[in-house]
């Protein structure tokens, strides 16, 4: 757990054998290499090329990581980290500690990252880990529920807003990410990680909900229910749907556009269906998160920044993924930035198919979802100011490193 010093920055370090408070380092120097990371790789028009994200990486984790990874020993196998307000936008497993082997030269490809070393968990405090640690898993079954594909203002009939009205600013960006809900563009590939999990979940002798199924794959909007599912897409995918009994679900996918507002984080959440009869026209806020009563296992968020929000001192980030976890959450996946839209839906299927096919827990299959992404030789393009598009390979961090889980380890 790190802590903040007026000058230094600190780590706790808990081992199973002994407890150890590490000194860092000059806390502004510290943070001024974590923005630098960040800026490199968090940022879809603004991606810093190989070298320089690789020597930034390089810079942050021999800072941040080394001298902790250094103490905890040799037989590391999980890093659980909480971090201040400076580091929650960071994701630890795209700092390099170690140095690259000797006979190739370093590039995205061979460059020692954290995640291929460990898997690494977050939690938002360590007394929030304590209690996870003491409520378990769910110990009965239940259902996963999707919401994923919405119909947005963009592709729907809507009426102009009033005046006085008027949504925030748009943060722009061919990703996940337009708090402006008359903006919102279509997120398609949302509605591949919905019928993938439909494929996991949906068995051929249920021929009802597989019909349902085969019916979804061609229709804009519509749902389908099974014995382990219920799924809803296009305008069925409505924020109505959050603020119902949501006790039997042990499992909540939500795919969609994600906002962050950082002066009134209960603002923050993630824009469902247009729906003109809603007052909040299919938004889900942090607000309608905290008023959740759930029994899950796990809530996956798939869309921008479900990770960010307002920081307060001693207190962490106010975000939609802290309160889904309040609400009763034992895990949730997040992201930590606008994520591309294509990275997210590989991220997502492969992480179900660790999660639902293999029993995987959520962070180890998280991890290995990550590590297939990092891995590939894709070359994808991304949003850059003027609305162009600039290719980059899916080894860069910003394609697999923006999702997190934070709650519950193994």
């Amino acid at each position: 757990e790190f802590a903040e010093g007026e000058r230094r920055l600190y780590a706790y370090l808990l081992t199973r054998d002994r407890l150890e408070l590490v000194d860092l380092g000059e806390r502004l120097a510290i943070e001024a290499a974590v923005a630098e990371v960040l800026r490199l790789i968090g940022s879809p028009t603004s991606l810093g090329n190989e070298s320089d994200v690789l020597a930034a990486s390089r810079r942050a984790g021999a800072l941040v990581l080394a001298p902790v990874v250094a103490r905890a020993g040799p037989d590391l196998r999980r890093l659980i980290l909480v971090p201040t307000g400076a580091l929650s936008g960071l994701p630890f497993e795209a700092l390099i500690v170690g140095e690259a082997p000797d006979s190739a030269p370093e590039s995205f490809a061979t460059a020692p990252f954290a995640i291929d070393r460990w898997e690494i968990v977050y939690a938002p405090s360590a007394p929030v880990l304590v209690e996870l640690g003491s409520l378990g898993p769910r110990r009965r079954g239940g259902k996963v529920l999707v919401l994923a594909d919405p119909v947005y203002a963009s592709d729907a009939d809507v009426p102009e807003p009033k005046p006085g009205s008027e949504d925030p600013a748009l943060l722009g960006g061919s990703v996940r990410a337009q708090p402006d809900a008359r903006e919102f563009q279509r997120l398609a590939k949302t509605r591949d990680e919905a019928l993938a999990l439909a494929d996991l979940l949906v068995k051929p002798d249920e021929t009802e909900a597989f019909a349902s199924v085969a019916r979804l794959r061609g229709a804009r909007s519509g749902s389908a229910s099974a014995r382990l599912l219920d799924v809803h897409l296009g305008r069925e995918a409505h924020a109505k749907r959050l603020r119902a009994d949501l006790k039997p679900y042990s499992v909540l996918h939500l795919a969609a556009h994600g906002f962050v507002d950082r002066k009134q984080s209960d603002h923050s959440g993630i824009a469902l269906a247009w729906d003109e009869q809603d007052e909040q026209h299919g938004y889900f806020t942090v607000a309608d998160a905290l008023d959740l009563d759930l029994d899950a296992n796990l809530v996956v968020l798939s869309a921008c920044d479900t990770a960010g929000g307002r920081r307060r001192p001693g207190e962490g980030v106010e975000s939609l993924a802290r309160a889904f976890m309040f609400a009763g959450a034992r895990g949730v996946v997040a992201s930590l930035w606008q994520v591309s839209d294509w990275a997210a839906a590989e991220t997502m299927v492969a992480f179900y198919r660790g999660a639902l096919e293999r029993g995987l827990h959520p962070s180890h299959a998280l991890r290995e979802a990550k590590l297939a992404l990092r891995r590939s030789t894709a070359i994808r393009g991304v949003a850059v100011e003027g609305g162009a598009s600039s290719p980059a390979p899916a080894a860069h961090p910003y394609f697999w490193a923006p999702f997190v889980y934070v709650g519950r380890p193994e």
